[in-house]
């Protein structure tokens, strides 16, 4: 029989074994996001719970530049991202937003420009497959439309001198 004493007692113990199996870290990244030193130069600091016996990061993590500004937050489950995810620009505005479930981009991804403007909708499907829904370019004309169209993108790529600018049609 399961008594009122007992109950409390079991349910202490579970909340001791969440309290103590989790450990809220700091971690600090280089620009390349390699693990790096406090003392270093660090351009990214990830606040997160990470297992005791595992080290696999639980639950919430919260990325920040070194200004302090929040450029990611998402949750994690296994060691794997899990759940909403959030990106931010510098300026705090939602660069990129939308699901992962076993690590992986499920569903719809809605990205934007630094002002806030759509700049595209992407599907995603099993194993990351993926279709882009629509696209617009810096002008707001909408360049692709169900996953019809010209896409391009830029971006910067570690060990590459500039931007890398990729386009093609869809």
């Amino acid at each position: 029989i399961l008594t009122m004493r007992n109950l409390l007692a079991l349910l202490s113990l579970f909340i001791s074994i969440h309290v103590y199996g989790q450990k809220e870290v700091k971690i600090y990244y280089n620009s390349q996001w390699e693990i790096t030193s406090p003392d270093s130069i660090y351009s990214y600091v990830r606040v997160a719970s990470v297992g005791t016996l595992t080290g696999n990061f639980v639950g919430t993590v919260k990325d920040y530049g070194t200004s302090g500004i929040l450029i990611m937050t998402g949750g994690y489950l296994d060691s794997r991202e899990e759940g909403l995810f959030t990106y931010y620009y510098e300026n705090g505005k939602i660069e990129r937003v939308g699901n992962y479930s076993n690590g992986l981009r499920k569903g719809i991804w809605k990205y934007y420009y630094p002002d806030g403007k759509p700049l595209q909708e992407v599907g995603f499907g099993a194993d990351e497959e993926y279709k882009i829904n629509y696209m617009y370019d810096s002008a707001r004309n909408k360049i692709l439309d169900n996953g019809t169209g010209t896409w391009y993108s830029i971006y910067e790529e570690y060990e590459v001198p500039g931007k890398v600018i990729l386009s093609g049609g869809f």
